[in-house]
């Protein structure tokens, strides 16, 4: 496993003094903070509190290796820093066909038809626009049947194709390139584009994409968003555990696991990929990671935010949710919740190719009526 760079480039230790008095023993070896590169180091309030889970832990790692990983926190940008932008400011209908084509020009060959962007628009900017983001692994064809509704009551649509995502190949491997950074990127450039298609932007997203919709919710004025299972951690893993598994899992090779090993690769709908990669995994949980720690000091910056949740949840962290909400709501922030709970154990409630359309005729018409009042 490659060292983290902070020990190649940490200066030399500080030595500890023996006790006097006492017999002369092997002398420990302490990194003090004062050795750290001044860019390494934090104040004393945003240093990581310990947790037993990483005691534990520093028995298999070298205590200077676990320290480096749990003072940085997670990898990747904040805010806007990391937006690239690849067109000028959007304000009007006209450039925002612009950006789309300069978006539209990021697809390459191995991009599948069912994997591309939808666009629907009523061929001018309309009153209200939607951005709706897909899940981990999944296309813009999950959203293909509820961006229709969004239309039909005069939205103009638009729904990205997220970085690594839309292959044809469906056993590709490009998830392992995923960076949080891309992420934050494309949501940016799709609400631009948004800001151009509608006088008032709603901004929609499911696990992956409801992580990526809160995070825009915490760090950019929207109108309005709705995060559906948002991704901000995994059901079975503790909160605490993930903030260390996350760093680890990016230093060791990535893995492939099926989402249904039984199923396999009849388990997803011909549009998504049946596998997903630990380093996608890791890179967003350090979006989550990030935004729950951002929001305990800090109030969201959307006018208007909505929280959706399953009660038999099979795969994302509901209290997780519930936890953001609670620091959001702490800064008296607008902020609802709505948790289904006549839905059986599952995640994909957005996906009308799954369990015969049954949970899309229970949700899509309770989403519409959330997002008219």
């Amino acid at each position: 496993m490659p060292w983290p760079a902070a020990l190649h480039s940490a200066k030399p230790l500080a030595w500890a003094a023996r006790s006097p008095g006492r017999a002369p023993s092997r002398a420990k070896r302490v990194l003090l903070p004062s050795s750290l590169p001044a860019n390494r180091r934090r104040a004393p309030a945003q240093r990581r509190k310990w947790h037993p889970c990483v005691d534990r832990t520093s028995r298999f790692l070298p205590s200077n290796c676990l320290c480096s990983l749990l003072t940085q926190g997670a990898p990747g940008h904040r805010g806007s820093a990391a937006f690239v932008r690849e067109f000028g400011p959007v304000a009007t209908y006209e450039q925002a066909e612009r950006a789309l084509e300069a978006f539209y020009a990021r697809d390459h060959g191995a991009i599948a038809d069912f994997g591309r962007s939808i666009l629907l628009t009523h061929g001018a900017r309309a009153e209200r626009a939607a951005i709706l983001l897909h899940g981990m692994s999944a296309s813009p064809a999950q959203f293909r049947q509820f961006s229709q509704e969004l239309y039909e009551r005069g939205y103009n649509v638009f729904v990205p194709r997220l970085p690594r995502h839309g292959h044809a190949d469906r056993m590709t491997t490009a998830l392992a390139g995923l960076q949080a950074p891309a992420l934050k990127n494309t949501t940016l450039q799709a609400i631009e584009i948004g800001r151009g298609l509608g006088e008032r932007l709603t901004l929609i997203g499911f696990s992956l994409g409801g992580l990526l919709a809160a995070w825009a919710a915490q760090y950019h004025r929207v109108d309005c968003v709705m995060s559906i299972a948002p991704f901000l951690g995994v059901s079975w893993v503790p909160r605490h555990f993930a903030a260390v598994l996350a760093p680890l899992a990016l230093r060791l090779p990535n893995r492939f696991p099926w989402w249904d090993p039984i199923q396999r690769e009849r388990q997803m709908p011909a549009h998504g990929y049946p596998r997903y990669s630990t380093h996608a995994l890791a890179q967003a949980y350090s979006i989550a990671h990030d935004l729950l720690h951002d929001a305990i000091a800090h109030a969201p910056r959307a006018k208007q935010i909505l929280l959706i949740t399953n009660a038999r949840e099979s795969t994302i962290s509901n209290p997780s949710v519930r936890l953001l909400m609670m620091r959001w709501q702490k800064h008296a922030a607008p902020v609802r919740r709505y948790e289904f709970t006549d839905l059986p154990f599952s995640h994909d409630i957005i996906e009308p190719l799954r369990a015969g359309g049954r949970h899309v005729a229970v949700v899509y018409p309770k989403l519409h009526e959330l997002l008219e009042q």
